[in-house]
């Protein structure tokens, strides 16, 4: 995982975030997975990431869809 996976990540969950409905893609399960699991599996890569972009080190994926 890169800073960069994680920007590109986002920026997909933040354009397609009206997209999550009841029954969301498997392409968007699939983005927030990856997101979320970042913060467990590429820890540093991760607050590298979140004080890059002044983000919580706490935040996940349901965050940006919400």
């Amino acid at each position: 995982m890169t800073t960069t996976r994680l920007e590109y990540l986002r920026s997909m969950l933040t354009k397609y975030a009206h997209c999550w409905k009841e029954f969301p893609s498997n392409r968007m399960q699939q983005w927030q997975a990856e997101y979320d699991s970042a913060r467990t599996n590429s820890l540093e890569v991760w607050t590298v990431y979140c004080e890059q972009f002044k983000h919580s080190i706490d935040h996940n994926a349901g965050d940006i869809l919400a």
